[in-house]
């Protein structure tokens, strides 16, 4: 039997989604800097969000959601205090938003994509850029490295759970399958060594 627990998003993805989403900063004190980002409820994520509330109570509470918020918390002198949750708001209240737990893994898993896939973009482009007609292996490996360096410092990836290596071997594997896309039509595993996701 599903149980119901707060939408909390995975450590790894904090940094990422802090760079990533729109919002405002709403405090900064000592090394640790607050962002609000509004999700609405016309959003492919907020209509996902719509969709598990109903799921988790009934479609009546759904509707009565205004709109969906990300408070995410970044730490830069210790990234394992980052966190970022999914708070819910009625009319002026807002509240941590609690769904099936097997929702919740669904939501992160689609933000996991979301960063595996600016990942390869990044790393792609960079690599593009960078390489002319010189194309031998050691040559590409230095530079899909330097990309995955640029990517880690561009997100402050480095003081997380994430490793430079992992991410090499996620990159890739993903290049490999030709089709960018793919993760989103077959569930993929998310578990890779030093890049623990739960």
């Amino acid at each position: 039997m599903s149980t119901q627990i707060a939408v909390n998003i995975r450590p790894h993805l904090v940094s990422f989604l802090f760079k990533e989403l729109e919002g405002e900063t709403k405090a900064e004190y000592k090394s640790k800097k607050v962002k609000l980002a509004r999700v609405t409820k016309r959003s492919s994520l907020g209509q996902l969000l719509y969709i598990f509330k109903a799921r988790a109570y009934n479609e009546a509470a759904s509707k009565k959601v205004t709109n969906y918020n990300i408070f995410l918390s970044v730490d830069a002198e210790d990234p394992k205090q980052n966190q970022a949750t999914i708070n819910q708001r009625i009319n002026i209240t807002h509240s941590q938003l609690f769904l099936l737990d097997e929702d919740v893994k669904f939501i992160n898993n689609y933000l996991e994509g979301l960063f595996r896939l600016s990942l390869v973009n990044f790393v792609k482009g960079y690599v593009k850029h960078d390489t002319s007609s010189e194309k031998n292996n050691k040559r590409m490996y230095s530079y899909i490295s330097t990309a995955i360096h640029e990517f880690m410092l561009d997100h402050n990836l480095y003081d997380t759970e994430t490793d430079p290596e992992a991410l090499r071997r996620l990159y890739y594997r993903e290049v490999k399958k030709n089709h960018l896309l793919h993760r989103f039509q077959i569930p993929i595993s998310t578990q890779i060594k030093h890049f623990a996701m739960l």
